[in-house]
């Protein structure tokens, strides 16, 4: 247990898990904004344009006659691994944060070396006695 020292402190640390977090619920978001999209590509929706617009023929809008499956298999798969992304970086987000936490709970500084480089037990102090 040499070398073991005291998390950094500091609020820079800080940013990353909640980066990581925010990071990860965006992810998710997009993720369930495609399978959305792969809802209605299978449920006869119609045709719309980027900008939100319903394609229109003769003053009326375009309705497909069958379910697109070709359009959406991929699509599917895009969500998929979109979804996936940002839930992995939401359990790393919470794993830091855990480890982090345990780590100053467990971890006292100086502890282990004694005078003149003696070795020591460790000890504990739970974080909220400090």
């Amino acid at each position: 247990m040499v070398g073991l020292v005291a998390p950094p402190q500091g609020a820079a640390k800080d940013v990353s898990y909640w980066l990581r977090e925010v990071a990860g619920w965006c992810l998710v978001g997009i993720g369930l904004v495609i399978f959305y999209l792969c809802y209605a590509l299978l449920m006869n929706r119609g045709e719309v344009l980027a900008d939100g617009q319903p394609v229109l023929r003769d003053g009326q809008p375009v309705m497909t006659d069958q379910p697109r499956f070709l359009e959406a298999a991929p699509l599917t798969l895009i969500g998929i691994m979109v979804f996936r992304g940002g839930i992995h970086l939401l359990k790393v987000a919470v794993a830091a944060r855990v480890c982090r936490e345990a780590a100053a709970a467990w971890v006292t500084p100086g502890a282990g070396v004694g005078p003149a480089g003696q070795r020591r037990p460790f000890t504990w102090r739970p974080a909220d006695r400090r």
